[in-house]
């Protein structure tokens, strides 16, 4: 007998013994169910280039936040460089946080303050940390030194990607970092940084006396180092 027609007896001797239904022609059957989909995980992937240059921007923040909470301990928690410290971590975080988007290693991972992965930061941070202990107009050098080379690094990066998020995050850092410019060349020139609508109000330059002043937080009109503090990245990834 043919290995068909035996199939076909034993089924319908199967059917009349035990009464068995079979589905109806198309239908699933009780352990033929439909398998869902399974559920897609958004990614994204960073380009070489676009890589490289987070990495580099990692330790370059983290270079100016280590640089000015040396200096805040150096000349007092009341100076500019405390208050731009904190935004500096902010722009770390933000950093970070494209890291983790991109699926990137942290190359700040397990480094203390002043040691970078970057040789060329670590020799920077050294030259410039001397140099901010000689004076306090000194430190101000020294700090628009990192944001001069800071703006210049993140407008290159900004040049060399087309991914949008990497590129909103690196935008805000440079206004940001534009901000501490700003701050820092005041104060260096003998001028306290003053807000918009302090500027406004026809407020102009300080003496160097008052500068001071501001600094140990008596600042024009009670501001002191407050009218340098940077405003939080404007990171989508929070």
């Amino acid at each position: 007998m043919k290995l068909a027609q035996s199939i076909a007896l034993a089924t319908a001797a199967a059917l009349a013994v035990g009464g068995l239904a079979l589905p109806a022609r198309g239908a699933p059957g009780p352990t033929d169910r439909p398998t869902p989909p399974a559920p897609t995980v958004p990614t994204r992937t960073a380009s070489a280039t676009l890589a490289e240059d987070l990495t580099f921007m990692r330790e370059e923040e983290r270079l100016a936040r280590d640089l000015y909470r040396a200096f805040a301990e150096e000349y007092g928690s009341n100076t500019a460089f405390d208050r731009i410290a904190s935004s500096e971590q902010r722009h770390f975080d933000a950093i970070g946080r494209l890291l983790r988007l991109y699926g990137l290693d942290d190359p700040s991972a397990g480094l203390a303050p002043g040691t970078y992965a970057q040789p060329t930061l670590t020799a920077m941070y050294d030259e410039l940390l001397a140099l901010g202990r000689k004076s306090i107009d000194d430190a101000y050098e020294a700090g628009i030194a990192v944001e001069e080379a800071d703006i210049e690094d993140l407008a290159n990066a900004i040049a060399r990607t087309t991914a949008p998020e990497a590129k909103h995050v690196l935008e805000s850092l440079k206004r940001g970092s534009e901000r501490h410019l700003a701050a820092y060349t005041a104060y260096r020139n003998g001028s306290t940084p003053i807000s918009g609508a302090q500027r406004g109000r026809g407020i102009g330059q300080a003496s160097k006396a008052q500068r001071h002043r501001a600094e140990e937080g008596q600042g024009m009109r009670g501001q002191g180092p407050r009218a340098v503090e940077d405003r939080p990245a404007d990171c989508p990834l929070n």
